[in-house]
């Protein structure tokens, strides 16, 4: 790609990003993704109080290409630790190209106090360079809790605290609903009472035995996604892409090492 031609690709993908900054400041893992973007039910470390809920402590990987530009793509680690006392998650990711940089550090914490329910919370950092500028340190965190009703539903509520936005907040709200063995419906809502509204839809279904399909929409982008998950002995690949009708699509992969 021409330099030209490369750096009005990056501008107009850059203000996408920064025009939607509570979309694409915390990349999800390619499961959540393929499912809308969905977050409440990761299970990764995007909503906290679910990591109660998660039947093995595991290490992920998850590698995210926006738009086909090498200079967009984010890297992040994460890793979910069960302990009787207190369940716990790290994850930490760097996003950007030659002159802006973006690290992003979460540490994250949930306790059950119900055999059906959990309390979550975590605490941010993030790390931002552009241009000559003096790098910028900020600071967020959220607090969530995870009830489930029955083995057929789910839902959960989050509130993540921004100190450096003016809107300070955003709510978030969903269900999971299991109406077969084999596939589910997930629904979830994204909002600051204000200006900002995203509803989020995801279905995934096991076709074969470990093999799932997922597909999503949300609303506020009108940006439908896709993919497909594979678990096999302690490992998981999941692999999910976004289609936006201006920039083009978006590629995430997951791997996960469960243990």
């Amino acid at each position: 790609m021409k330099k030209s031609s490369l750096w009005a690709a990056l501008s107009l993908a850059f203000v996408f990003h920064e025009s939607f900054a509570w979309e694409n400041e915390f990349i999800s893992d390619a499961r959540s993704v393929s499912l809308g973007n969905i977050q409440l039910f990761s299970e990764e470390l995007s909503n906290p109080s679910c990591l109660s809920f998660i039947e093995n402590s595991a290490v992920h990987l998850t590698l995210n290409n926006r738009f086909q530009i090498e200079e967009l793509n984010t890297v992040k680690v994460s890793a979910v630790y069960h302990n009787r006392f207190l369940d716990t998650g790290f994850s930490c990711s760097e996003f950007g190209f030659e002159t802006y940089k973006q690290y992003l550090s979460k540490l994250g914490f949930s306790k059950k106090i119900h055999k059906n329910l959990s309390l979550g919370g975590s605490i941010i950092y993030q790390y931002e360079s552009f241009f000559s500028k003096e790098p910028e340190h900020r600071f967020s965190g959220d607090f969530s809790f995870y009830y489930e009703l029955n083995k057929q539903f789910t839902f959960s509520l989050l509130n993540r605290y921004y100190n450096q936005t003016k809107e300070n907040f955003l709510f978030l709200s969903g269900i999971n609903y299991c109406f077969t063995q084999s596939s589910s419906i997930l629904v979830e809502y994204a909002s600051d009472f204000r200006q900002y509204n995203n509803l989020r839809l995801g279905i995934e279904y096991e076709l074969l035995d470990a093999f799932f399909v997922r597909t999503g929409l949300q609303t506020l982008l009108k940006q439908p996604s896709f993919g497909v998950g594979y678990t096999v002995d302690l490992f998981t690949f999941d692999i999910a892409f976004e289609v936006h009708s201006v920039l083009g699509t978006s590629s995430t992969a997951s791997v996960t090492y469960n243990f």
